[in-house]
């Protein structure tokens, strides 16, 4: 699952601002994994991965609200916590990843989730640098592709196992029972392979996705910003409930945004609100934009963007407001 809300500060709200990639999992050749990076445990801290050889440990990467952990990867790590929970040898672990939706997916939102489903296992929050407090740490370390995602190290600490989506859980749990048993590689014979309709795979792009060249009209600007553009040219892709829009803006430079794509509708949004402090004043920072894509021949699109700053002190209320609309030029 990959959709996301990005929070904004003034100088990239004009516009369209910044996003993430996603695709599929593999089961692999052992490897040495990356330790994760986790900003608090819940249920105990397990200590650093590099301390764990000798045991085989399951991670599972996941997200609260991410409709294939609730439906998969949760049961089933609730399942192998019932079966090899009490084993020494043993360590299972699920990360709260989460590159979207941060708002709404909070530590404390967490501690409850984790209470109610009857979690025993250690939950790590995955951590965040002070660079990009939007993209997790682990996450960019082990370079796992969404959510859920499942990655098993064997006793030897090699990585074993690394997959994206749903899978053929029955194989993969006879492959953690023969690295259980402490055989040579050579009798364990190969490792598990899926059929296709196991795998999850990236969503096909949306036939509405190409290059758009829009027209834009000033509504209202009462901020001491530079001259907005009267003509913006963007290319959008469209995956799922994924919108990534890519935009070229003069003084703004290039740049990216995700925003949340209803294809029964074909409309678009990002809805964000940023605190932020400028010298002694405190900010906020509203951006809207809605929109949609529609006809065929030529497509053409249509959106409005408000942006909206002031706070307790922070003197006038700067508001921006842009409509714009246009045609689809090609892929």
């Amino acid at each position: 699952m990959m959709t996301q809300k990005r929070r904004i500060g003034l100088g990239f709200a004009l516009f369209l601002l910044l996003s993430l990639p996603l695709s599929a999992g593999v089961v692999m050749e052992p490897t040495n994994p990356p330790d994760w990076h986790i900003s608090e445990w819940i249920n105990g801290d397990p200590g650093p991965l590099r301390q764990q050889r000798d045991k085989v440990v399951i991670i599972e990467f996941f997200q609260m609200w991410c409709p294939a952990c609730n439906q998969f990867s949760l049961p089933l790590m609730q399942r192998w916590e019932e079966k090899y929970g009490r084993r020494s040898d043993v360590l299972l672990v699920s990360i709260h990843t989460v590159f979207e939706g941060h708002d709404v997916q909070t530590p404390e939102r967490l501690k409850a989730f984790v209470q109610e489903k009857g979690i025993r296992r250690p939950v790590g929050i995955d951590g965040y640098e002070i660079i990009d407090p939007e993209m997790p740490v682990t996450m960019k370390r082990f370079k796992t592709q969404g959510t859920p995602q499942i990655v098993i190290i064997g006793k030897d600490g090699k990585r074993v196992f690394d997959h994206f989506g749903i899978f053929n859980a029955r194989s993969i749990e006879g492959f953690i029972d023969r690295l259980l048993r402490d055989v040579e590689e050579d009798s364990v014979g190969q490792y598990p392979t899926m059929k296709d309709d196991d795998r999850v795979r990236p969503p096909a792009v949306d036939p509405m996705s190409g290059r758009y060249r829009l027209e834009l009209q000033q509504v209202a600007n009462t901020c001491a910003l530079p001259a907005l553009p009267q003509q913006l040219d963007l290319v959008i892709e469209i995956k799922g409930n994924n919108m990534r829009a890519t935009f070229g803006t003069g003084y703004l430079g290039v740049k990216e945004l995700t925003l949340d794509y209803n294809a029964a509708t074909q409309g678009f949004n990002l809805d964000s609100r940023d605190q932020k402090q400028d010298g002694d004043q405190e900010l906020i920072v509203q951006l809207e934009i809605k929109g949609r894509v529609f006809g065929d021949n030529p497509t053409e699109m249509q959106f409005t963007a408000i942006l909206n700053q002031g706070g307790p002190g922070a003197g006038p209320e700067c508001l921006v407001e842009l409509q714009g609309y246009g045609q689809k030029l090609g892929r």
